[in-house]
């Protein structure tokens, strides 16, 4: 069961993010009431360490320990995204550069190839024969696949 978070909550939740170099990607607040979870999944340019994780896991419980919306949840999960989520904003994409990402295109097609170049504009993706230059205009998802 998930519950919503207010716009004011999500504001502060961006703002503590924004302070430690991160961005929030999502927060959600799943569970029943008097044992919800918070999960924050954040990322950054450079991908996220524990040591980010970590303290913006205590500033949010700094944040919001004399604030009424801190007793609606019971735990506190902050994580980078994992490559099951997909890649939401440009700026995800450099850090992927020599990666293998499938692609769900507007036109209800798949690419799948190896990141060569991201831009503000688009990517750039190697596939076996040719090299597709990918407007973000033209992209639903994106996603990193994993080399096992």
């Amino acid at each position: 069961m998930q519950s919503p978070i207010p716009q004011s909550v999500l504001e502060r939740l961006e703002a503590l993010c924004r302070a430690h170099g991160c961005h929030l990607l999502e927060a959600r607040l799943t569970g029943l009431p008097g044992r919800q979870r918070l999960v924050l999944y954040i990322d950054n340019e450079a991908g996220i360490s524990h040591r980010e994780c970590a303290a913006i896991s205590d500033a949010v419980l700094a944040e919001f320990a004399a604030d009424p919306f801190g007793e609606d949840f019971q735990f506190l999960e902050v994580s980078s995204p994992g490559v099951e989520r997909p890649l939401s904003f440009p700026w995800q994409f450099p850090k992927h550069r020599g990666r293998r990402i499938r692609c769900e295109l507007v036109d209800h097609t798949t690419v799948e190839g190896v990141l060569c170049e991201a831009t503000p504009d688009g990517i750039q993706v190697q596939q076996v024969q040719m090299q597709r230059w990918i407007p973000f205009t033209e992209l639903v998802r994106a996603y990193v696949l994993p080399q096992w």
